[in-house]
């Protein structure tokens, strides 16, 4: 079968197995638009839960799908499915969050109580409203030399003409 988006998240078996098992229904399977805007028209008509579940199913499986590609290995539906499941109920049951980033100005307007005014207020506030559903939060400063490791790899991913995306956590060496 032809590897593609449209195959790995609608064309595939399965992936339609997975999806039935996870009772995953689609308002509507017409795709003439293609992939992309009948996904979006599914997204827009659900609610943050739901594309939150989606979003964790079909990034299980396009990491199913390029274990097979890449390295030639097969997950069963069985080990995808509770993985989707364990990784929602690890989500769900998120309480606490630590935030480091090295961008002194933006870690201060997240901890500050005043109203940011600045030209990325919008992702100030959404930040700010998103950390209310945990127990706690704390964003901190690091400097760059602490970052060191992300910075490394995001010139990296400048140097590389295909994107790379880490699938488990980096190394800590």
């Amino acid at each position: 079968a032809k590897e593609s988006v449209q195959h790995v998240f609608s064309e595939c078996p399965f992936t339609r197995q997975i999806l039935q098992e996870l009772n995953v229904l689609f308002l509507s399977s017409n795709r003439e638009g293609g992939w992309k805007i009948w996904l979006a028209k599914e997204f827009i008509h659900r609610n943050q839960d739901t594309c939150k579940f989606w979003v964790i199913t079909f990034w299980a499986l396009w990491h199913s799908h390029n274990n097979i590609y890449h390295e030639g290995v097969h997950q069963n539906v069985y080990g995808v499915l509770v993985f989707i499941r364990a990784y929602m109920e690890e989500l769900d049951n998120l309480d606490m969050i630590m935030v480091e980033g090295d961008a002194l100005m933006i870690i201060k307007k997240i901890n500050s109580l005043e109203e940011d005014k600045s030209t990325i207020n919008v992702l100030i506030n959404e930040i700010k409203e998103q950390v209310k559903r945990f127990v706690s939060f704390e964003f901190r400063h690091v400097h760059r030399q602490v970052n060191e490791t992300t910075h490394l790899l995001v010139e990296e991913g400048r140097r590389l003409a295909l994107p790379r995306f880490w699938v488990e956590e980096a190394s800590r060496e």
